[in-house]
Order: C-alpha cells, then structure tokens, then sequence
C-alpha cells in the first residue's frame, strides 16, 4: 500500500507530461512556440479551455470528440498520455526497489527523450539534432554520478556513433542514397553515453529486430514495399535502447554466456 499513492501521483505526472510532449512532437518541427501559444482544436479552430486539457479524463470525458465542433480526436493522444504515465510509474517502481534516486532520474530523463524522438520521427521522419544532444549530456552526467569511468563513457558514444555511421557510409556507396538518416546515427551515438560498449553493439543489433516487425507491419498495411520505401529507423533505436535501459546487463550475459560457455 505504501506504494500505491506514490505511484498513483507518478502516473498522473507522466500523463501530464505526455500531453505536454505531443505539444512538442506537433509545433516544434513546425518551429511554432510551445509555451504561449493556446492550444486548440485542428477541426474548428476553437481555443481550449483548460477542462478540456486535463490529461486522460477530458478525452474520456468528451468521449473522444471535440465538445465544440463535434471532430473525432485522435485517439494517439489518449494512447500517448497512458503510456507515458505508465513509463514514469515503471521508473517510479524501479527506483522503489532500489531507493535509487540515480535510476529514478535517469529513467524519466532517459524514457521521456526517447518517447519524442520516436513519436517524432513516426510522424515527421525528422530526429530534431536538439534530442540527440540533450540525450548525449544527460548521459554524460548520469554516467558520471554512477561513477563510470571517463573512458567508458567515451568508448560507447563512439561505439554508438561508429556503427551506424559505416552502415551509412556503405549505403550511401552502395546504394547511392543515404540508407539511414544523419540523425540516426547521432540517436545511437548519444544513446552510447548511458550504455556499455558492449550494450551499445547489442542495441545496434536489437534495433534492427525490432525494425524487422516495423518493417512487416508496414508491409501489411502498403501491400507492397521495396528498398526506396522510407522507413524511420528512429522508433526502432529508441525501443532497443528502451530493453537495453532496464535488461542490458541481463542479456549481456545471456549472449556472453552463449558465445564464452
């Protein structure tokens, strides 16, 4: 019980804040201002009020339409605003069983960046180089307080950055187009700084599993995809680096366990 209300206060908090972060995922590649500007409905143009704005029951409450002009809303929004609640109430109970405030931090820094990477990349096919930036420094720092050494640190940037930056180099020469974005590689490279070196080429690997069920869940709903059929691989990292996040020394040794028995 003594979790329950702490929990119960993490999952609104992370509601809220999901629904501050499809501001960010719908004005900011558009370069529109996220703070000031009123929020309103894209159907009628009509300002919200600040009932119609509170996180989860309002959709619920209008039972997904606008109260003003009657357009279905996207239910994403409902989706987005829970699952966040539920990433912030996962990192809660993580730090509940540690009494570590590190993870706690780290957890919520490290889940909330990666949910607007991959929602923006999804929608727009865009990683804004802001993200990636902010995910390297807060890496950085996390790193630091858990004592890691320098080099470590170092080493798994490089790691991230290096691997998807030869995929690029060999599509662009093979291919004659770039086979992935700049942005990917910079998304691994600033996921690097948390992970292991070792961890990071785990990720790599793992984000190309977890693009193989994108990729045939697109190719259901197209019919028919090829090799020019964009693709954003952002989603794909930002899960892989998700698993590695809270199993990555678990399934290091699993497979260091299956290649050194």
């Amino acid at each position: 019980m003594a979790l329950v209300l702490p929990g119960i206060w993490f999952f609104l908090l992370g509601a809220a804040m999901g629904s501050f972060f499809n501001v960010l995922v719908d004005r900011l590649p558009e370069g529109r201002d996220c703070i000031s500007e009123r929020s309103a409905c894209s159907s009628c143009g009509t300002q919200l009020r600040w009932y119609d704005l509170i996180p989860i029951f309002s959709f619920l409450i209008v039972k997904g339409k606008c109260r003003y002009c009657g357009a279905k809303l996207s239910a994403w929004y409902l989706v987005s605003e829970i699952t966040v609640g539920l990433l912030y109430t996962g990192a809660f109970l993580r730090y509940s069983a540690s009494a570590d405030l590190v993870t706690l931090f780290a957890d919520i820094v490290l889940w909330s960046l990666l949910f607007i990477v991959a929602v923006m990349d999804w929608k727009t096919g865009m990683i804004m180089d802001i993200f990636p930036i902010l995910i390297a420094a807060a890496g950085i720092v996390v790193s630091l307080i858990r004592q890691r050494s320098i080099l470590s640190i170092l080493l798994g940037g490089v790691a991230g950055a290096a691997l998807f930056g030869i995929l690029y180099l060999l599509a662009k020469l093979i291919l004659k187009r770039e086979g992935l974005g700049l942005g990917d590689v910079f998304l691994l490279g600033a996921v690097g700084f948390w992970l292991p070196a070792v961890q990071v080429i785990i990720t790599s690997f793992l984000t190309a599993y977890v693009a193989l069920v994108f990729i045939l869940i697109k190719a259901v709903q197209m019919k028919k995809i090829g090799l020019k059929t964009e693709f954003p691989l952002g989603p794909s990292i930002c899960i892989a680096a998700f698993i590695m996040c809270i199993f990555g020394e678990r399934i290091s040794r699993f497979i260091t366990g299956i290649l050194l028995p």
